[in-house]
C-alpha cells in the first residue's frame, strides 16, 4: 500500500506585526499565507516547520497563544476575511479547530488575550477581537471536549477608528482586567472590566502618530514598592513610551480620583465634565502659543476607580514613566522578558520574578533590548542591521527562558539569536526557519538529484537541500542564488550541470547563473554533494551592487578581505566570511543567506513580454523559453544554446496564447509545450541543430496548465483546468506525427501540475497530479497497459497544500548500481507560499 509523509515544509511568515507568537513551552506559531505554521526552535534535530494548520480561507493577519496558568492552552488566529479560529491540540498532538468566532465584516486587525505571570481560567478564557470594521468583540471561551463553549460577552463600537493592537492583563493586586487599545489614533485608550463589561476609563496622550503595538508586564512587590503593571506602547512616530500602573494611596497633595472607571460608556460623571473643561482650557492655551514652541512631556498621574463585586472600590494611579529613543522608523513589536517562576513556586501559585528587559522591533531593520540603568532606560543591546538583505522587521519574540530572541522580517524569514552563556552579554546568531513570502511558481531538482531550487513572485530564487550529519538528515534553505527586482516564474538547470541554472522572470530576459566556490565548499561540508568539482576557474563569490539587477563576481583579490576582518563587528562582513572562506558547517542563518548569491554569467534576449516558462535539455546546454502572449506572434518557443549564448534556429510557432509549460523528452529529441489555447504541440530535432513542428492537438476544453513525458519516452501526460489529465501514447513507434489519447483521468478539481516518477522508481508508471485546491493525487498503471490507471494515494490539505499547486517534481537521480531507495521524494510548490517535500513509499 502506498504511503507518504512530510519531510520538509518551507514557508515564510506573513508581513504583520502580530503574525507570530510563542507559547510558554517554546512552540512558535505564525501565519503563513492562509496557514498557521508550527515550529519548535528547540527540536534537537532542527526539523523547522513540522505542521501547518488549515482552515482559513484568507491570509492570516494575527496569531496569539492563549495562556492557562503558566502554560499555553490554545492558538487563536484571525484572517483578512474577518474569521477567527481557535486551535487546540488533542491527546495525540493532532490539532483541531475547537471554535469559530464570527461576526466581523472586515479584516481582523488585532487580537487581545490575557497575559500575566499566572492566567486564571476558572471562568473561561477571554479573547478580544478587533477588526477594520471599527469594532471590538469580547468573547469568553470554555474548553469542553471537541468544541469549546463560546459566549459573545460584549460588542464595542470604536466610532470609525481601526484597532491596531490590544493588550490585556490584571490590575495590580486585583482580579480586575485592564485593556489597552492602540488604534488609528495618537492616543491609547484604557478600558477596565467590571461585571464582565469593559468601560472606557482613560485616554493616554503623548504619541504623535498611530499606536501600533502594546505590551503589559507585571512587576511583583518588593520591600519598598507594591505590585506594579508597566505598559509599553510603540507608535509610528518611532518612539516607545512606558506607563506605570500601581495602587493609588490618597494623600493631602493628591486628593480625590479624577476618573471613575465604572461609568458606563456614553454617560457623564462629574469627573468627566471636570476633565472636559480642563482640556478646553489647555486647548485655548495651546492655540495662543508662539510659533516654534515645543510640547512638553507630561508626567501627570491619572487616577481611576474600580468597583469590586462586593460593592467596595479600589483606586489606581497611571502615569507616564519613560520615553525610549533609538529607532528611526515605525515600532512594529514590543515584548517583555518572560516572567521567571521562583524555584519554590508550583503551577497553582504566582511566585515569580519579572526581569526589566523590553524587546522592541522596528521597520528600521533593528531590534533593541532595553533595560533600566541607574533609573534611566537605556539601549542594552541592538540586534539586526542586516545589510542589503535587511528589509525591516515586523515583530520580535522572546524564548520562554529569556535566553533567545526571534524576529520575523519583510522577506518572511525568522532571525534568531541566543545568549552565549558566558556572562559577557553577547548573543550568537542561530538557525531559524525561512521561506518564500509570496506564491511559489516553480521547483526544479538539480540533475544529480542532490538539491532543488524554487522561485517565487517574492523575487527570490532559493536553494533547498538536506543537511546530513551523524545519521540524521533534515532539510533547510542553504542558499539564495538570486534576489531579483522582478517576479520570477520559472527556472531550469542547464543540461547535466548541477552548478548552472537559468531563471525566467517578468524582466523579459533569461539570466544564467553559475555556482561560486563558496557553495561548492558548503555542499561538501554539509553532506549535500560528494561530487569532485574543480574550483580553480570557479568564481569566488558574488554580490549585488545597490540599484542593480546583475549579481557581480567577487574576484580573487577580494577573497581575503573579509577573512582579515574576523573581529569586525560589521554583520555583512561576518556573513560573507563564511561563504568566501571554507564554506559553512551548518545551515546558514538569515544574515548569511543574503550573501549566498551566484554570479551571473549570461543574459539571453529575444522575448517581447514577461517570461512564463523555461525548460532545459537533459544532456545538452539547450534552453527552451516562452513568454506571455495574446497573439500567435509572441506565443512562440525560443531555444537557446546557453554555452554560446545564441538562439538555435527560428522561433517555434503554433500556439496562439501564452505557453504555460515546456518539457523535453529523455533523449532530448522532442520538445513538448502546452498553452492557454487548450492545445499541446510537439517539436522534434530536425538533424541540423534546430527543431520543427511535428504534431499538435486541441486536447482539452479549458487551459492546459502542465505536461510531462513518461520516463520511457513513449508517451506524455497533459493536465488541464477542465478537471482532467490525459495520457497520450505514440500511435506509430516509428513516427512522432500522431499520438493517441489512451486514458483520461477525471478529477474533482482542476489539474494544475503533473509529473511522472523516474523509470527506476517502480515497475509501473507512476504519475503525480497537483490540483487547484492544493491536493496531490498519485496514480499508477502497468507499463504494458497504460490505459488502466489506479489512484494509489491522495494527499489532502492536512499534509499537502491549500491553494493552486504550480509544480510537482519527483527526485529523479539514482546512483547507477546502487540498490533502489526505499522511498521516493516528491517536491511541490503552491499559491499558498509553501514548498514541500514528501517521502513516498510505493507498493
Amino acid at each position: 500500500m502506498a504511503s507518504a509523509s512530510l519531510a520538509y515544509i518551507s514557508t515564510g511568515c506573513n508581513r504583520s506585526s502580530n503574525a507570530a507568537d510563542i507559547s510558554p513551552e517554546g512552540l512558535v506559531a505564525y501565519g503563513a499565507g492562509r496557514l498557521v505554521a508550527l515550529w519548535d526552535p528547540n527540536d534537537p534535530i532542527r526539523r523547522g516547520v513540522h505542521t501547518t494548520l488549515t482552515g482559513h480561507s484568507s491570509d492570516i493577519c494575527t496569531v496569539k497563544w492563549l495562556h492557562a496558568g503558566t502554560r499555553g492552552s490554545a492558538i487563536v488566529s484571525g484572517s483578512a476575511d474577518g474569521m477567527v479560529r481557535v486551535w487546540r491540540a488533542g491527546a495525540e498532538g493532532k490539532w483541531r479547530t475547537s471554535a469559530l468566532l464570527q461576526g466581523h465584516t472586515k479584516s481582523i486587525s488585532a487580537l487581545g488575550v490575557l497575559r500575566a505571570p499566572h492566567v486564571r481560567t476558572d471562568k473561561g478564557e477571554l479573547v478580544v477581537i478587533g477588526s477594520s470594521d471599527g469594532s471590538l468583540r469580547v468573547w469568553n471561551l470554555k474548553a469542553a471536549g471537541e468544541q469549546d463553549e463560546v459566549e459573545l460577552v460584549q460588542t464595542i463600537n470604536l466610532n470609525g477608528r481601526f484597532p491596531l493592537d490590544i493588550a490585556l492583563t490584571y490590575l495590580p493586586e486585583s482580579d480586575t482586567i485592564i485593556m489597552a487599545l492602540g488604534s488609528t489614533d495618537r492616543r491609547i485608550e484604557i478600558w477596565v472590566q467590571s461585571e464582565n463589561q469593559f468601560s472606557s476609563a482613560l485616554m493616554l496622550e503623548g504619541h504623535e502618530d498611530w499606536v501600533r503595538v502594546l505590551s503589559f508586564a507585571t512587576l511583583p512587590p518588593t520591600y519598598s514598592t507594591p505590585t506594579k503593571v508597566v505598559l509599553a506602547s510603540g507608535s509610528q512616530d518611532a518612539y516607545v513610551r512606558l506607563w506605570e500602573i500601581k495602587p493609588f494611596v490618597p494623600s493631602a497633595s493628591r486628593p480625590a480620583p479624577a476618573v471613575e472607571a465604572e461609568t458606563p460608556r456614553g454617560e457623564l460623571s462629574v469627573g468627566m465634565l471636570d476633565e472636559f473643561e480642563r482640556r478646553l482650557r489647555e486647548g485655548d492655551a495651546d492655540a495662543g502659543d508662539e510659533v516654534g514652541s515645543t510640547r512638553q512631556i507630561s508626567t501627570k498621574a491619572h487616577v481611576l476607580v474600580v468597583k469590586n463585586a462586593d460593592g467596595t472600590s479600589k483606586q489606581f494611579s497611571l502615569n507616564f514613566e519613560a520615553l525610549l529613543l533609538g529607532h528611526d522608523s515605525w515600532i512594529t513589536g514590543l515584548h517583555w522578558h518572560p516572567a521567571v517562576p521562583s524555584p519554590s513556586s508550583s503551577p497553582s501559585t504566582t511566585s515569580y520574578t519579572q526581569p526589566l528587559l523590553l524587546l522592541s522591533s522596528s521597520a528600521d531593520k533593528s531590534l533593541i533590548l532595553w533595560s533600566p540603568s541607574s533609573g534611566l532606560w537605556t539601549n542594552h543591546r541592538r540586534f539586526g542591521e542586516f545589510g542589503t538583505g535587511g528589509l525591516g522587521t515586523f515583530g520580535g519574540l522572546w524564548g520562554p527562558s529569556g535566553e533567545e530572541v526571534f524576529a520575523h522580517g519583510l522577506g518572511g524569514s525568522f532571525h534568531r539569536w541566543r545568549r552565549d552563556g558566558k556572562g559577557e552579554g553577547l548573543w550568537d546568531p542561530e538557525v531559524g526557519v525561512t521561506g518564500h513570502a509570496a506564491p511559489v511558481r516553480d521547483v526544479c531538482w538539480d540533475p544529480r538529484g542532490e538539491f532543488f531550487m524554487s522561485v517565487s513572485i517574492d523575487q527570490t530564487t532559493r536553494l533547498h537541500a538536506p543537511w546530513k550529519r551523524d545519521g540524521t538528515e533534515t532539510w533547510h534553505e542553504l542558499g539564495r542564488p538570486q534576489t531579483h527586482g522582478y517576479d520570477v516564474h520559472a527556472l531550469a538547470f542547464v543540461g547535466a550541470d548541477s552548478l548552472q541554472f537559468a531563471s525566467a522572470s517578468d524582466e523579459k530576459i533569461v539570466r544564467v547563473f553559475q555556482a561560486p566556490r563558496g557553495w561548492v565548499r558548503t555542499a561538501r561540508n554539509l553532506g549535500v554533494s560528494s561530487a569532485e568539482v574543480d574550483e580553480t576557474n570557479r568564481p569566488v563569490a558574488s554580490n549585488l551592487p545597490p540599484l542593480q539587477l546583475s549579481n557581480r563576481v567577487v574576484g580573487e583579490d577580494e577573497e581575503t578581505a573579509p577573512q582579515d576582518a574576523a573581529d569586525s563587528a560589521d554583520t555583512s562582513s561576518w556573513a560573507a566570511r563564511a561563504m568566501i572562506g571554507e564554506g559553512l558547517h551548518q545551515p546558514p542563518v538569515e544574515e548569511q543567506l543574503v550573501t549566498t548569491l551566484w554570479p551571473e554569467t549570461n543574459k539571453l534576449f529575444g522575448h517581447g513580454y514577461e517570461l512564463i516558462a523555461a525548460s532545459s535539455a537533459h544532456t545538452r546546454p539547450l534552453l527552451a523559453t516562452a513568454c506571455k502572449a495574446t497573439s500567435a506572434t509572441h506565443a512562440v518557443l525560443r531555444i537557446f544554446d546557453v554555452a554560446r549564448a545564441i538562439a538555435v534556429g527560428q522561433p517555434l510557432p503554433g500556439h496562439t496564447l501564452t505557453v504555460t509549460r515546456i518539457r523535453w523528452s529523455a533523449d532530448d529529441k522532442l520538445v513538448l509545450s502546452v498553452s492557454r489555447d487548450r492545445t499541446w504541440r510537439l517539436f522534434e530535432a530536425d538533424g541540423e541543430g534546430g527543431f520543427r513542428p511535428v504534431a499538435a492537438e486541441k486536447a482539452h476544453a479549458r487551459i492546459v496548465w502542465d505536461c510531462a513525458f513518461a520516463p520511457d519516452g513513449e508517451g506524455f501526460a497533459t493536465a488541464s483546468r477542465d478537471k482532467t489529465v490525459k495520457v497520450w501514447r505514440r500511435a506509430d513507434p516509428q513516427s512522432n506525427a500522431k499520438w493517441d489519447c489512451v486514458a483520461t483521468l477525471k478529477l474533482a478539481e482542476a489539474a494544475t501540475a503533473v509529473d511522472f516518477a523516474p523509470e527506476w522508481a517502480s515497475e509501473k508508471l507512476v504519475l503525480a497530479v497537483g490540483l487547484e485546491n492544493g491536493e496531490i493525487n498519485i496514480y499508477s498503471a502497468s507499463r504494458s497497459e497504460p490505459a488502466d490507471w489506479r489512484l494509489d494515494l491522495r494527499l489532502d490539505s492536512s499534509v499537502a497544500h491549500v491553494e493552486h499547486v504550480y509544480q510537482v517534481a519527483w527526485r529523479r537521480a539514482h546512483a547507477p548500481g546502487a540498490p533502489r531507495p526505499d522511498r521516493l521524494q516528491l517536491a511541490s510548490c503552491s499559491e499558498d507560499r509553501s514548498v514541500r517535500v514528501f517521502d513516498v513509499v510505493l507498493p
